[in-house]
This record gives structure tokens, C-alpha cells and sequence, in this order.
């Protein structure tokens, strides 16, 4: 459009200049013969006329075509702009539905840990509850075991005390060996 816009521009100046140089020829008045009568005038006149008004049509015309254009392309522009922004919306929804994603994900996976948490640690306890009781039934039969085999040692030491006490110094008996 700029290359037309240019060459129409130095026509019209070419058009000017021609004039200019030739411009008593231009005023030299001719008759023509029409159809319907006789004219007088400059011919030069008409012929500048009849290159100027067609090269000022065409200008304007470009022009217009090119104010078009620019209108065209501001609204095209607006287009886009309204696209982006429309864009930029629907980004940050699916930003935003992704980040409630994710903190639902992560909420979920949260309480799950900590069922498991829950769960391990009352089987754990439940454990050491076991554990607990037997050691406690363990102790249990031990200190019975104690008692019994201090039971034994006392009566075996009173044998023993009761034997030289009486000047008895006899060798035990094998009895005496199986209780020991």
C-alpha cells in the first residue's frame, strides 16, 4: 500500500511539475467541437484535470483503504487482548482448581499417615501390653523360683546347723544330695 501511496505522490508532483514548466502552452485556448455545440477553453487545463482528479481519487481512496485497515487491525488487537485476558482467567482458575487439587491430595494423604499413625502405635502399645504381661508372669514364676529355692537353702542350711549342733558329723545321705 506505501509503494502505491508513493508512486501516486510522484505522479502527481511529475504532473505538477509539467505544469509548471509548460504553462502558457497550458492556457492557450482551444476550440472543440462537441456533439451538441463548440466550446472554448484550454486544453492543457482539462488535460491536468484529468490526471489530477483520478490520481486525487486514487490517493484518497488509499487512504480510506488504509484507514480500513487500521481500524481493522485495532480491533483485532482489542480481539486480542480480550483473548488474553481470557487466557489469563482461565489460566489462574486452573491454577487455582490445581492448588485446591493438591491440598486435597495432600490433606487425604495427611490423615491416611496418620491413621496409620494411630493404628501403628496402638498395635505397638498392644504389644508392649503383651510383652508387659509376660515379663510381669516371668517375674512372676522367678520370684516364686526364689522363694522356693531360698526355702530350700534355709531348710538345708538348718540341716546343716541341726547336724552340728548334734555332733553329728556324718557324711550327708544321698537324700540329702537330690533336695540340693
Amino acid at each position: 500500500m506505501r509503494g502505491r501511496l508513493l508512486l501516486l505522490t510522484v505522479l502527481l508532483v511529475l504532473g505538477a511539475l509539467v505544469a509548471a514548466l509548460n504553462w502558457e502552452a497550458m492556457r492557450t485556448p482551444l476550440r472543440l467541437e462537441l456533439l451538441v455545440g463548440v466550446v472554448e477553453f484550454a486544453l492543457g487545463w482539462v488535460v491536468l484535470l484529468a490526471a489530477l482528479v483520478p490520481a486525487a481519487v486514487l490517493l484518497l481512496a488509499g487512504l480510506l483503504d488504509q484507514s480500513r485497515a487500521l481500524r481493522r487491525v485495532d480491533a483485532l488487537e482489542r480481539q486480542l487482548d480480550q483473548a488474553r485476558s481470557a487466557v489469563e482467567r482461565a489460566r489462574s482458575a486452573e491454577i487455582e482448581a490445581l492448588e485446591r487439587s493438591l491440598d486435597e491430595r495432600f490433606e487425604a494423604a495427611r490423615a491416611g499417615f496418620e491413621g496409620a499413625l494411630h493404628g501403628s502405635e496402638a498395635r505397638l502399645e498392644a504389644r508392649f501390653e503383651a510383652v508387659e504381661s509376660a515379663l510381669g508372669e516371668r517375674l512372676q514364676d522367678l520370684r516364686e523360683r526364689v522363694v522356693l529355692v531360698r526355702d530350700e537353702l534355709a531348710a538345708d542350711i538348718a540341716e546343716a546347723e541341726d547336724a552340728l549342733l548334734r555332733g553329728r558329723a556324718a557324711p550327708p545321705s544321698p537324700d540329702d544330695a537330690d533336695d540340693a
